[in-house]
């Protein structure tokens, strides 16, 4: 019987009998960290819930606070009507149907996409300001313009073409 309860020991080896590691879980646990790094790099701002709020009050059409309050739902349908208001005038913005204005377009997050599919989102962020570019002084543009502000953050992400808000 132990004479000393408080010095309980788990059965087996001792701690020293442990062998070391090996090449291949110190290399695994290295390409974790690496992992856990880019995602917590990626991640801190998510987590900041005033910086979120901020980064969602950006707005084109609306006051700050309004559009802070504002759900990606509602906001869909207010700048899904300014573009089939430009569909009406012109058939090539049709295009972006099934990319920027498309009802999976509510649900993507650019901050979780691969670079690859950053890459093929900017394409089709400029097309469309390059395309719209001529009717920017109409509201229908400025409704759908503002999708792009505040859904994709193309004013945060682009790098050719500036939105200033």
């Amino acid at each position: 019987m132990n004479r000393r309860p408080w010095l309980w020991r788990p059965p087996g080896p001792p701690a020293e009998a442990h062998a070391p590691a090996s090449p291949a879980s110190i290399n695994m646990a290295t390409a974790l960290q690496k992992q856990l790094a880019a995602i917590a790099a990626s991640s801190t701002h998510q987590l900041d819930l005033k910086a979120q709020k901020s980064a969602h009050g950006k707005s084109l059409l609306f006051e700050s606070k309004v559009a802070a309050s504002q759900s990606f739902e509602a906001l869909y349908l207010i700048c899904y009507d300014g573009y089939r208001h430009l569909c009406a005038l012109d058939p090539r913005f049709l295009h972006f149907q099934k990319s920027l204005f498309s009802e999976q377009s509510k649900s993507e997050d650019r901050t979780q996409m691969t670079k690859a599919e950053n890459e093929k989102l900017d394409h089709a962020l400029e097309a469309f300001i390059t395309l719209v570019g001529p009717r920017l002084l109409l509201k229908p543009a400025e409704k759908a313009l503002e999708w792009l502000v505040r859904r994709f953050r193309y004013e945060t992400a682009s790098h050719g073409y500036g939105i200033y808000i």
